[in-house]
């Protein structure tokens, strides 16, 4: 699952994704946070370190959904 959400949150992921990272990052951990992309998280731990990053956050552990509110 991608969402686009305007973000100046860069995030370094583990796995391979195919959306352009502002500035250029390797993709190494499976959420991947660039200035335009939020990726959905595979994992609990993902999720709750990447929710720690941000402010003004939704996380829904069902789904591993991220999402910016407001």
């Amino acid at each position: 699952m991608l969402l686009h959400i305007p973000s100046t949150i860069h995030h370094i992921c583990n796995t391979p994704c195919t959306m352009p990272h502002t500035p250029p990052a390797p993709c190494k951990l499976v959420t991947a946070l660039t200035s335009n992309y939020i990726f959905a998280a595979l994992s609990e731990d993902d999720i709750q370190e990447v929710a720690l990053a941000m402010e003004k956050v939704v996380v829904s552990k069902g789904e591993h959904v991220i999402t910016q509110v407001g």
